[in-house]
This record gives structure tokens, sequence and C-alpha cells, in this order.
């Protein structure tokens, strides 16, 4: 977890008592009242203090306050919005673990995620809040400034911020002045008056002898707080003022140098050394010092320090930790270098020693960069990066990484494990396939001189196999992911539960791919028990975004779509309401919901997920989002939209070379050309895209991916099309043989009704009406209806005929009205809406009587298919004796319908 240090949360503790600001009043009203306060001047014109007196102000008036200090922190973006979190979780508790989670759910963190969660979160907080962000000038122009941006224009009203910056936000604040909402606090404001320098003078135990030198002091130094402080300090305890206050001149910044170059000067050369050598350290207690400067009085100079005032800042109430001030800092460190150049590597390498001895990962690797010792920084980042990896902090760790020269990675697997990881989630799979190669040879380097235990060699290799298994799984090549996770769980141990449960996860998603459904519940409660072993939420996002899929593909879509609403809110609270994580699961729930008709939530869902899919999954989740986007443009007629998603999903897989999202969307070109009749635009698609000629080649087999079977529906369509029917009937009876084998539920009822198509070009109404009748009893429990009205107007109208229904105007809204019936909405009375309940929930069938042979005999003509007239016909009855006896079948089966008749005496096994 990313450390937040506590000392960055509250203002800086002083020595001696601080001058009370004339200012503070007006700009404590100016706080309570209006959105920002914006406290902007030069180093040492006192922001800070004058920020700590309204902190202190607001504190003991009983309002909520937070604070951040931005100068150590630095400009990320995870430490920002990991100490804004901090600050604020006084007011809402736990924000600073939500916010550590949300960064370790997901890659490149925008900034507008971040400020979302907050608002989100600081929407719930009752009464004002003050949140007070010091030296925020070194966020310019980056990301962490960005969140502050969103967040002044997002936070609940009763939000105040007090920021202190030596410059202007990069961001315009005009609007905010412009509504009254900006209040203000410049360098003019800040210089001490003569009353306030008198007073800090009198503090400081060092008083001009005169009036006139106390008005030149002010006036020479322009009021400037900080050169004020150091006039005090050179002087010390001497009563040279005179000769002192004559002799400033020149600008802040050239009084600062000369100032502090005096104020160092007037040390012993113990203390000036103590100075230069800690001078490297952004933070320091004595044993730190101690160890640096191989020394054992810094307890005693740092108290020396704190009681001249000079420039050290304590850091905790306990003054264990100090820093000095920054200004003061940079001139020593300028110092060192010209005394003494080689020594700062030196002073690094001994604090990257001390801070790696201690666990303060961030402060080694810091120190182990400064001193350019590359090697010592890539083994305090080996040590640490599977911990790291672990915990999900790939940000951090690739930050590190990223600045380790290639030629020492090389020495170090582990490490470039972690770059695998990274390039492979990037997409980035010829670099990740490199540095793999890289990790071999070293491999077999360590182990051919004998230089790792077998032990160590053994969990190394399983790691390489794990990151080769995932290279696989990402880059869509599927059978090598099942061979692969079959021979990592020969022996792989149970000690490791995350990525134990990563292995069986991903063997599942193969076997899915590969039409092997039987294992399907056993690998999902052997993943997610070993993921409730490692006690990660993130994970499970995935687990059920790959899990769904597969129940999709077996008929259980009730509950695949309760996974995915569970992924999704487990993701809202992990990352925030809308979030790359959350996209994955959200745009294959609205992949679902147009397959049962529910357009309206799934267009919703794609609306508010599709700008994010980009930024995190695996190739179904791409599917889902573009090809069944460009889908459901389709139904209502928004071509240019649907043309537009498809162009994007094509130029993802064209750059990625993910086939499978390749041919989905030839596919659904193919399917829309022929929709519109333009069936030399879909040949010429099928012929650019090398769509095989032969069917042969789309026959299902062990080895058949669901990308096989994405090419063989847009065969068969084209076949239909094309009036090669014969052809697509029999490459259709092959799927639907091999799905049914398989219990693949989904595309047997999309062969099923493909087949049905081709019947019906063949003149078989009533082969047709048989098929579609078996491919209606199998979609009703599930709810299926898109892949009917995907076929077309023919299609539609049987399916029209064999539930009685009248001609629809649309395929919109026919699809609506049969999705009605399946869902136990209405129908055209409510006994029918009850009839068509139990044909949705599958209620067990029951006969209130003995069916007769003659009955038996007319429902066998039913499930072919004819009409009442035909039956009168074959029997030599004539249409009302029909009519009759289906009136008692309706009445001993329990059901007012011919296809629920139908169904139910098969059920019950009185029809051949």
């Amino acid at each position: 977890m990313l450390p937040v240090v506590a000392t960055r949360l509250r203002p800086p503790m002083r020595p001696g008592a601080a001058v009370p600001r004339d200012v503070l009043p007006e700009a404590l009203s100016h706080l309570r009242s209006r959105r920002l306060l914006l406290v902007r001047a030069p180093a040492g014109y006192g922001k800070s203090l004058l920020m700590a007196q309204l902190y202190d102000a607001l504190r003991g008036s009983g309002e909520a306050v937070g604070w951040t200090s931005l100068a150590e922190i630095g400009s990320s973006l995870h430490e920002v919005a990991m100490h804004c979190a901090a600050a604020a979780s006084q007011v809402v508790p736990d924000l600073e673990q939500a916010m550590q989670t949300l960064f370790e759910a997901q890659r490149n963190v925008s900034p507008e995620t971040v400020s979302a969660m907050l608002c989100n979160e600081l929407e719930k907080v009752d009464g004002d809040f003050y949140l007070f962000v010091d030296d925020f000038h070194v966020l310019a122009a980056t990301a962490a400034e960005r969140l502050y941006e969103c967040l002044l224009r997002d936070a609940p009203e009763r939000m105040h911020f007090a920021v202190a910056s030596r410059t202007e936000p990069s961001f315009s604040v005009a609007r905010l002045r412009a509504r009254g909402g900006l209040g203000e606090v410049d360098s003019a404001t800040l210089r001490f008056s003569m009353h306030e320098a008198e007073l800090f003078f009198k503090s400081s135990n060092s008083t001009p002898p005169s009036t006139e030198l106390l008005e030149l002091a002010c006036e020479k130094t322009e009021g400037w707080p900080a050169g004020l402080q150091l006039l005090s300090l050179s002087v010390g305890s001497g009563h040279d003022w005179d000769k002192r206050v004559h002799g400033l001149s020149g600008s802040n910044r050239d009084v600062g140098a000369f100032l502090a170059d005096d104020v160092f000067s007037a040390q012993s050369e113990d203390v000036q050394r103590f100075l230069l050598e800690t001078s490297i350290l952004r933070q320091f207690n004595s044993t730190l010092c101690n160890e640096l400067g191989q020394r054992n009085d810094s307890r005693l100079i740092i108290q020396q320090l704190q009681r001249q005032g000079l420039f050290i800042l304590s850091l905790d109430e306990e003054d264990h930790w100090y820093r000095f001030h920054h200004l003061f800092s940079q001139f020593l460190r300028k110092r060192l270098e010209e005394v003494n150049p080689s020594q700062p590597p030196v002073l690094h390498h001994r604090a990257a020693q001390w801070f790696r001895a201690n666990r303060m990962l961030e402060d080694a690797m810091f120190h182990a960069f400064a001193s350019q010792d590359w090697k010592y920084a890539a083994s305090v980042l080996d040590d640490a990066c599977d911990a790291l990896f672990y915990q999900g902090q790939l940000l951090s760790l690739m930050a590190w990484v990223n600045q380790i020269p290639e030629s020492v990675l090389h020495e170090y697997p582990r490490v470039q494990l972690i770059r695998t990881w990274n390039l492979t989630l990037e997409w980035r799979f010829e670099e990740a396939e490199s540095v793999l190669g890289s990790v071999l040879k070293r491999f077999r380097e360590l182990v051919d001189s004998d230089s790792i235990t077998p032990e160590a060699a053994a969990r190394l290799h399983r790691a390489y196999q794990h990151r080769k298994m995932m290279l696989a799984l990402f880059s869509d090549d599927m059978r090598t992911v099942e061979r692969m996770c079959v021979e990592l769980l020969v022996d792989f141990p149970d000690d490791d539960p995350y990525l134990r449960g990563s292995v069986e996860l991903c063997l599942l998603y193969a076997l899915r791919e590969l039409y092997r459904l039987e294992a399907v519940d056993r690998l999902d409660m052997a993943a997610r028990g070993y993921f409730e072993r490692a006690g990660s939420q993130f994970v499970l996002v995935w687990h059920e975004s790959i899990l769904g899929p597969a129940l999709f593909e077996r008929g259980d879509l009730a509950e695949a779509a309760r996974g995915y609403r569970a992924a999704v809110a487990i993701a809202h609270g992990i990352a925030g309401h809308s979030s790359p994580l959350g996209a994955m699961p959200a745009v294959l729930l609205a992949e679902l919901l147009m397959e049962r008709g529910e357009y309206e939530e799934a267009r919703l869902l794609w609306d508010q997920y599709l700008p994010l899919c980009d930024e995190l999954g695996l190739v179904d989740h791409l599917i889902a989002a573009y090809v069944g986007r460009a889908r459901l443009a389709s139904l209502f007629r928004e071509d240019e939209t649907a043309e537009s998603l498809l162009q994007r999903a094509s130029r993802f897989a064209s750059g990625k070379s993910f086939e499978r999202l390749y041919w989905h969307v030839v596919a659904e070109r193919i399917r829309r050309a022929i929709q519109n009749n333009d069936i030399t635009g879909a040949l010429r698609i099928a012929e650019e895209a090398k769509l095989p000629r032969d069917p042969a080649a789309l026959h299902p087999s062990d080895q058949t991916t669901t990308k096989t079977e994405t090419m063989a529906v847009a065969w068969i369509r084209l076949a239909l099309a094309r009036g090669f029917i014969k052809e697509a009937e029999a490459l259709a009876k092959r799927w639907l043989a091999f799905a049914s084998r398989r219990s693949c539920t989904r595309t047997e009822i999309r062969m099923t009704i493909l087949f049905a198509a081709a019947r019906l070009a063949s003149a078989d109404p009533r082969g047709a009406t048989r098929a579609l009748m078996d491919a209606l009893a199998q979609a009703a429990a599930s709810g299926i209806v898109l892949p009917f009205v995907e076929e077309g107007d023919a299609v539609k109208h049987t399916v029209a005929t064999i539930y009685d229904l009248p001609e629809a105007g649309s395929d919109v809204a026919f699809t609506s009205a049969l999705q009605q019936a399946y869902a136990a909405r209405t129908d055209c009375s409510s006994k029918q809406s009850s009839q068509s309940m139990e044909l949705a929930t599958g209620a067990p069938a029951t006969i209130e009587g003995r069916l007769s042979q003659r009955e038996i005999d007319i429902l066998e003509f039913v499930s072919q298919g004819l009409q009442n007239k035909e039956i009168a016909d074959r029997l030599g009855l004539v249409e009302g004796s029909v009519k009759w006896y289906m009136q008692q079948i309706y009445a001993k089966l329990g059901v007012r319908r011919r296809l629920k008749a139908y169904q139910t005496a098969k059920a019950l096994g009185l029809l051949r």
C-alpha cells in the first residue's frame, strides 16, 4: 500500500510563538463564505503560516478541517490523491483505504475518476468541510492539478478550499472570481507590516535597537517574512544591527542566497558538516543522521538547531522526524556539490541502506536512484516486487522500473516479470514477448552457474510460466492458455492463493472458448475459494466477467446477469461510479440485456461505460462493447453509429491482432449488408476478410473456438443470401449437433434459427416451424429473443404464426412483444400473461386427464408445424373437430397455447 505520511496531514510545527497575521480575520471570512481562498505569493512570504493560523482558528471553533502538504509529496496523482483522501478521512471514514483500492483496481486512473469518487463520498458529509492544500505550485500542469480543478468544480457546495501556492493555478479561476466564489491573498497582503515585523523580532529575542532600523529592515526586505527571519538569524545575539540592515541589497532571491550563506558561515565547523550531510534527506531523524555522518551526536545538534530556529521544522508531535526549510535545504545541497562533489552519491547510498533496513521502501528507492547506483536500486526493488505486485501497486513499481537502465534490469528476472505484466496489460505483446525472452535467458544463466537455489529456481520458473500464460490469455490464444494452465496446475502450490486462483479462472476461460462447459462449476468454485483466501475484492470483478460468458453460453442468463451486476457493484465500491474496471462487467451485462430485448437499460450501460473500454479488459468485453453496441444501433436503424463503432473495433482488432474481435466485426458487417439487400457488398466484405469458401474449413471439432462459430454464422447467412441453401443448411446442422452434444445453449439456439431460415428458403415452412418451436422452447427459459429478430422477416413471420400473434409492424415492436411474453408481462390478456409466465419460468408440467390416442396424434401433427385445417385433412376430420380436440388437450394439460401444449406433452414423454 502506498504510504501516507501523517505529518503531511497537518501544518508543520515551528519553534517559538507565531506572529498573528493582520490579514487573518479577513481571510477567515473569505474562506467561510467562498469556495476557494487562494493564498498566492513567492517563497518565504508566510503562506504556510497564514494557512496554519486559519486551520487552527477553524479547528478551534469546532469546524471539520483537513490538511495536506504537497511539497514533499510531489506531483504524482496517486500520492496526491491518497493524501487528499486521508485528509478527508475524518469526515468520510475509510476514504483513504477506498482511494488505495481504486488505484490498485485499475491502471492509468484519470483525475476525473478520482474526483468523481471523492465527490460522491463527500456528498454524504453533513456540514461544512475545509480542505487546506499547501505548496500547490508543485502540481503545476500535472494530472494531480487537474484533480483539484475537478474537485473545485464538482465538490459539494459546503466544501471549501484554502490553497497556498507560489503561482496561480494552471487552470482558470476567472469563473469563480466572477461569481464571487474566490477569495485572494497575494504577496502584497502577506508582507509584514511594521507592527507584525516588530512582533516577529520580539518573539525571536532579537529586536532592532531603533524604530528607524526596523523601518529600514522592512523596506529593504519589502516585508518578506523569510528575509526578516534570515536577517534575525544573521544578527543572532550580536548587536551589529546597523551594519546588517544597511548592508542588505538586491532582489529577494539575492537576499535569500546572501543571508543563507551568511547564516551557514556563522555555524561551527561541526554543525556545518552536519548541515551539508543531512541536506540530501527529504526527512531525517537523529538515528538516520548518525548513520549518514558516521557520528553519535546528531540528537544534540538537532536540538541546538531547533533552539536557533535554523530553518528546521518538526514533522511530528514527538519531535522524531524533521526537515529543513526548502530554501535552506536547496542552498545546502548546492554548497555540498561545490565543496565536495563526490560525496552526495555516497550519502544517498547510505541513506538508501538505512531506509531499506527500516522497511521504508519509498525513501529507500528515492535515495537509491539519487545515488545513481542502478544495481543497488534494482536489488531493492527485486526484494520487494513480488509483495508489491500482489498488493496491486503496479503503478509505483513501474515508475521505479522505468528509471533503471535496460542492461541492469536484465540481471533481475523478478523485476523483469513485473515489466512483462505491465506490458501485457497495455496490450504491448511483442515487447512483453521480448522481455520474457530476456527473463528465460537470465534464468538459464542463473541455473547453469548454480547462482540460485532449486527452490528459488522453481518459484521463478512458475512465475515465468504464469506470465507466459497470461500473455496468451490477453492475446486471446485459448488453446495455449488451456495447455499451460493444465501444466501449471500439476504442481502449482496452494501457498499463493491469488496466482493459483488466477490459473483456475484462466482455465475456465479457455475451456469455455473451446465449448467445454462441463468443468465450469468446478473451476468457478475452486477459483472463488482461492480468491477468498487471498482477500481480494478486485479480482472478483475479473472473475464474474470471465465466468459470465460461460454461463451465457450454457443458457444461465439470469445467473450471469446476477454476477455481472455484483461485479459492477464491487467495481463501483473500488473505483467509483464509472471506471474501466466497472466497464468490463457492465458492457457484458449490456450485451446480455440486449439479447433479452431489454434495450433501454442496455443502452444506458453502453452510454456510461463505452468510453472507458479501451483501458482494461479482455477480448470478450471488447466484442460486447463495440460489436454489441453496433448491433443495438442496427436494430434502431442508427446506421452511422453502427458503422462508426465497427470501424473503431476493426482498427483496434488490427492494431492488437485480435482475430476474434476482427471476425465479429466482419460477421456483423456481412449481416448488416444482407439486411440492406446489398448481397454484392456482403460478398465483397467476405472476400476482403478471406472468409473461407469451403464450408469444411468451418466444421466444428474438439479444437474449435468461438471465432470459428462467428465465421460459420457469417458463412451461413451469406450462403442463404446467395442461394446456396443446401450448403448453408448442412453447415448449420453440423454446428447444431455439435452445440447440442456440448450443452452450449446459446450456440444451439443460434444455429437452430439459422437451420430454420434454411428450411424456409427451401420452401419447407413445416420443417422451419418445427425447428423454431424447438428454438423457442430453449430460449423461453432464459428470455433470449434477439437471434430471432436478427435473422429477418421470414423467421419473424413464422414465429408470429407459432404464437398466434398478429403481424408486427417492425422488428423492434415484434421483439418487444416477444420479450414481454417470455418475461411474463402482458400479451393479449391476463390469461395469456399467466401462460407466458409459465413458459418463461419453466413451471413443472401437470396433466389433468389421460390424453387419448387421437389427441396424441393431433399433437404429433402440431409438433410438425401443421395448422388445424391441415391436421383435419390428414385425419379425415372437419376443422371444427380438431379445434374441439385442441380445447380438450388444453384443458388436460392446463395450458392455452399450441406451443405450450407441444412443450408440455413432450416434457411428459407423450410425444416421440
